[in-house]
């Protein structure tokens, strides 16, 4: 079976297309912190892939899970108990 364009680029069938190369990035973070730390946070992100990878800016993705401080455990205990941020 022929691979398609799209799952060449993501599968590793043929060499990379840049016009195809999508990263994507996924960021667990805990809740609380600001949009505007946020979009810093997202932008950085995004500035490291495309330094690294070469990828065109308008491909890359980042994605950023805000998780309750109750369910983020550190040794056992939810930071929530623990009282971090």
């Amino acid at each position: 079976m022929a691979c398609l364009p799209l799952h060449s680029a993501c599968f590793g069938c043929s060499p990379i297309n840049k016009d195809l190369n999508m990263p994507i990035a996924r960021l667990s973070i805990m809740e609380g912190r600001s949009d505007e730390d946020v979009a810093k946070l997202i932008a950085a992100v995004t500035e490291a892939i495309h330094a690294s990878l070469d990828a065109p800016h308008q491909n890359i993705r980042v994605l950023v899970d805000e998780v309750p401080r109750t369910h983020w455990g550190i040794a056992g205990i939810s930071a929530a108990e623990r009282g971090e941020r």
